[in-house]
């Protein structure tokens, strides 16, 4: 995801020294760990602010903070290299409308942080995400043999060659294929911790509380998608609970699941990217689930019997 997510920010191939080349070079692979630790700093600073406002976040957690500083480096780098090809390219990147934006009243563009900002934001949010993503709905899939079979079937009868399957009708048309990969976003989120909301004037009341105006307030997607009000038997895998045709479902139910179902947030601080994000993961997972048969690894098996 992440030479992905690259190649649409800031080109494609990177830039010269700065490439995204992760299958290819084993020194650009620890970026990963980078964004995942990055990822990890930025959701405990969300929650208390406090800790960075003290200093804290250096001595409390160090090993993320250190890792969190070096995928800043590494995002700064990224965007100052690529504010130096500016607009003589024949890619048009994210990059590319950034430095052309002018604010229509002053006519001043971004400065060099907001850029370097946008650089840090672009390359973490949706790599991070979808590659969890993916990674639950592999998981699920290999320890529940009976899903994958079904999933498998609906994809082979779609799609004779890999190279056909691509953003089209047809993949949209695998309604198995989506209900897998939302059944795994909904028992595993890809984003942790809270929907942060701010109560506006007036306050709030919740459950006969008083929430006054200005308090930050927000539920888990985790606690949401675990709710039995909306989910029955919330801790098992069953894809079928967003197919309305199946036997134990109706139009109603699934209707139900669906309003509770927030993975990529809800209102207009939503994910800005979902129709991207979820075609990426259907083309991924229809990719490599009927032509390459993932299973679980024998070692597992072994550790598991033992």
């Amino acid at each position: 995801m992440i030479p992905i997510l690259g190649a649409l920010v800031i080109g494609f191939g990177g830039i010269a020294g700065y490439a995204f080349e992760m299958l290819e070079r084993e020194d650009n692979r620890h970026v990963i760990d980078l964004i995942g630790n990055a990822a990890h700093m930025h959701l405990i600073l969300g929650t208390n602010p406090t800790i960075k406002t003290l200093g804290l976040n250096k001595v409390l957690f160090s090993k993320i903070y250190n890792m969190r500083m070096q995928y800043m480096a590494y995002s700064k780098a990224q965007a100052a290299e690529r504010q130096k090809v500016g607009l003589d390219t024949d890619r048009k990147d994210f990059f590319y409308y950034l430095l052309n934006a002018r604010d229509p009243e002053t006519g001043q563009g971004f400065t060099g942080p907001e850029l370097w900002g946008e650089s840090n934001l672009l390359i973490i949010a949706g790599s991070d995400t979808t590659s969890t993503a993916l990674a639950s709905a592999f998981f699920y899939l290999v320890h529940n043999p009976s899903t994958l079979a079904n999933l498998t079937k609906e994809i082979r009868t779609k799609f004779d060659d890999v190279e056909q399957i691509h953003t089209s009708p047809e993949l949209n048309s695998c309604h198995y294929l989506r209900a897998v990969i939302d059944e795994s976003m909904r028992l595993s989120p890809p984003v942790g911790g809270i929907l942060p909301r701010e109560v506006l004037a007036g306050g709030l009341e919740i459950d006969g509380h008083h929430i006054p105006a200005g308090t930050v307030v927000g539920v888990p997607h985790y606690a949401i998608h675990h709710n039995p009000s909306y989910y029955p038997d919330p801790f098992t895998f069953n894809p079928d609970r967003w197919i309305a045709e199946s036997p134990a479902e109706t139009k109603d139910t699934v209707a139900l699941a669906q309003s509770a179902f927030c993975p990529f947030s809800v209102g207009p601080r939503g994910c800005i990217v979902i129709n991207f994000g979820e075609n990426l993961e259907d083309i991924f997972v229809a990719k490599i689930v009927p032509f390459f048969e993932p299973r679980r690894s024998w070692v597992y098996e072994i550790c598991e019997r033992d």
